[in-house]
Parts: structure tokens; sequence; C-alpha cells
């Protein structure tokens, strides 16, 4: 027997530690277990304390809008995220299963795809995603190749730690014994700084990270640094198994390179066009700089102006990633023992921004006078005026303890960040300092 009923094909939850984050430990840490973080997400959401819409915008492309009118599909916002849902056919074959199939087959050629785009201008501020591009690529997931990523999480995994290339405050890292962490300052490979000493343990996994921002149109500018004087770069573009399939040298203007790759020759000689995929990107010059990565190359699905891009495979296979099983049905069952398979719910992981908060006032910083202090903060030589933390703090929307002693005034949202020095600063001004400090 079968009936017409309405259910989810899958799900996209977009989870940001700066609403999330509890008594100054990420939501991501791995003490808390999914039921923990399911009801916090639910307590949040029922006060009204955490809506995602109000900071990021999630639209279908145009060619998602199709598919979705052909299997008569519906998009539906929430507070977190969204979820893909449709008409489908209860199926019970009598020995206490249940298997749902979509009213209309769907197949495992089909890509769902969307772009985000921040609504909350200050949205990059207070997220750990680096402000100093030195590529025009944007953000990308997908659920495609889930073995290599951590279920239920889109993130490819985070970069292995390399002394030859530059960091920014707060990219991450996977250091020696597969341990997270993440520059708590600018690094250089030509500053004579230690990369070790500026690292930082990280809690959580499968976390939005610098792999992830890979997605390229095929015609795009590259920032050279500042201390490399050049005038000509090399552009290698490999296949996924290493063969270079297009090479050129391109003039620079300034420090900036315009990266034109869109074209190649094929085994006859032809010029044809470079097809979408995913690449490895080398771009260097002869005096030893070299930027490598791999990247993602889409006319149609690169945007300038969207934060990221999301892609959803009908065809994936992978458990915790697939959203079909082989025979079409959806992955939400119940077995013939009552035990329920929910729909796929995916997860894109953002932590938010670790920075220095600092002071300033009109008056004067007495920090001897500070009770409970244990070294949280710290002053500038000869300037009586400022202060600010000893150590990077994460930026949250929920007061937190310093050194888990001290009440300091959060840098709301819309707080100034600065650079100086290879470190970002949130600024917080305040007009007595004796209201500054709560014991």
């Amino acid at each position: 027997m079968s009936q017409c009923i309405f259910k989810r094909l899958f799900e996209v939850r977009f989870l940001h530690d700066y609403f999330l984050n509890i008594e100054n430990q990420s939501f991501f840490m791995n003490t808390l277990t999914d039921v923990e973080k399911e009801e916090r997400l639910q307590e949040l959401m029922s006060i009204g304390q955490l809506d995602m819409r109000e900071e990021i915008k999630i639209c279908p492309t145009e060619k998602t809008k199709e598919h979705l009118r052909n299997y008569r599909l519906r998009f539906i916002q929430t507070p977190i995220g969204f979820f893909i849902g449709g008409q489908v056919k209860k199926n019970e074959p009598g020995d206490g299963s249940v298997t749902y199939e979509p009213f209309i087959p769907i197949g495992n050629n089909l890509e769902f795809s969307f772009h985000i785009y921040q609504v909350n201008p200050k949205f990059k501020s207070y997220s750990n995603v680096p402000l100093k591009k030195r590529i025009e690529a944007i953000y990308h997931f997908d659920n495609r190749n889930g073995a290599d990523k951590t279920a239920p999480a889109l993130s490819l995994p985070v970069q292995e730690v390399d002394e030859d290339i530059p960091y920014e405050m707060g990219e991450l890292v996977m250091d020696v014994g597969q341990l997270l962490k993440g520059a708590t300052e600018d690094y250089d490979p030509d500053s004579g700084i230690n990369l070790s000493n500026i690292l930082e343990s990280v809690e959580g996994e499968g976390l939005v990270n610098t792999n992830d921002r890979r997605l390229l149109p095929k015609k795009f500018f590259v920032r050279i640094p500042d201390s490399i004087s050049l005038t000509e770069v090399t552009v290698e573009l490999l296949d996924t198994v290493g063969n270079v399939i297009n090479e050129k040298n391109i003039d620079t203007s300034g420090n900036v390179a315009l990266i034109s790759i869109n074209l190649l020759k094929d085994d006859d000689g032809e010029i044809v066009e470079v097809p979408d995929g995913t690449y490895t990107l080398t771009i260097s010059d002869d005096q030893g700089w070299e930027l490598s990565r791999q990247v993602l190359l889409s006319e149609e699905l690169y945007n300038k102006n969207a934060f990221a891009a999301l892609s959803i495979d009908t065809g994936e296979t992978e458990t915790g990633f697939k959203i079909l099983e082989s025979d079409g049905s959806l992955v939400e069952r119940v077995n013939s023992a009552g035990v329920s398979t929910p729909a796929p719910r995916f997860e894109l992981r953002m932590l938010s921004r670790r920075c220095y908060w600092r002071y300033k006032t009109a008056e004067i910083f007495d920090l001897s006078n500070i009770p409970n202090l244990n070294g949280a903060l710290q002053q500038p030589s000869g300037v009586d005026n400022i202060t600010f933390t000893t150590s990077p703090q994460n930026l949250t929307r929920i007061p937190i303890k310093i050194n888990n002693t001290l009440n300091l005034p959060n840098p709301n949202q819309n707080a100034p960040l600065r650079s100086e020095n290879g470190r970002y600063y949130a600024d917080i001004y305040i007009s007595a300092v004796n209201k500054l400090f709560i014991p």
C-alpha cells in the first residue's frame, strides 16, 4: 500500500559559533554530545535568539529553481538554513518497514546548487574567514567525496601546516600529529617568526577553512605580495592526476596579475574551452614566490557578489552524504525492526573570529587596582588610556569571562575591527573606567 505525503529530501544548517558559543567554549568542541547541541539550537530558536536569516541569505540558482519545479520540490528556509522537500510515495510492504520514493523519480545526475550572500555587512568581521584576499575565490561546499570529510559537515579537510606559505590571523592548519591549530597573528615565511610559536589549539571537526575558498571563474585577479617586485608570473593548471593541461606566462600590473585560463589545446592541437571541474592552480615567479592551491572552476556557479556557493549532488553514494538510495528512494526510512533513519542533515560549521579585545577611554586605566585580573589585560608602553586582552578572545554575542575570572564588555557585531602589526583588534570605546570591570 502506498500514499502521497510530504517529506524532506535533505536539510542544510549554517551553524555559527558567534551565536552558539557556550561560556567561552566553542559549540563545536568534542565534549558536547549531538543531543546537547540540538537542545541548545532548539532553545535559542524558541526564544528568538538565533536566526541566521538576519546574517545571510541563501538562494537557489536558476537551474535549481527549474529542478524544483520539474520534480515538485520546495525550498523552505529555516532560522539556521533551509531544507528541500516534496511529495513522496509512502511504501509499507507489510514487514513493518517504511520507505519513501519521490512522487516524480529523481535521477542520480542532478545537482541542487545555491548561493549564500551576506546580509549583515559585518558578517565577515565576526567570522573566522581571511579578510586579506590573495585570490578572487569564493567559498564552495558540497556533499561529494564524503570519504574525505567529517559527516555531516560539508567542509574540506584543513590544510597541512607549511612554514613556506603565509597565514592570516585565525587561519586553521593541521599540525604534526593531526592537531588542529589556528594562527594567533599573521605569519610571513620571510619574517623570521617561528610558526609553531604563534599557533594555538582549536577544538572541533569539519570546520569552514581556507581550503573551502576555492571556487573561481576562468578569468580572475591574483594579488602578489607587496614585498615582491616582478613583471611576469608563470601559471600552471594541473588535472586531478597531476598532468599539466595549461601553462602560460602572464604580465603583471604592479602587484596584481589578471589570470586567464579559459582555453587550452586538446590532443589534436585544437583550441578548446577548459571544462568546469577541480584542478590544481600554481602561480609562481623566478624569485621563488609561489601560490598553489586546489580550485574549482565554474563560470556558471561562480558569483562574485556571493560569500559562498553550495552544491548537493544526487549521485553521491557515501553514507552520511548521499540524499538518495541506489534504488532512488529517500534516505529517510524505518526498517523492519522499527529503527528510523532520518533525512540527511548537512552542516556548515563556522568559527567566530578570534582577536584581541581593545578598550579605549578618555580617562586612565590603572590595572594595578583591578581585582581578579590574573594577567588578562596589558597596556601599550607609555599609553595609559588603552588596554587590551593579553591573548586573543572569541568574538561572541554572549558575555564571557576572560581567564574564567574577569567579566569584560563584549565587542558587539558593529565594533570596529582593525588590523595592526599582524593582529586583529576589536575596539570598544568606554566613557567610565570604573564601570568597565565587574569582578
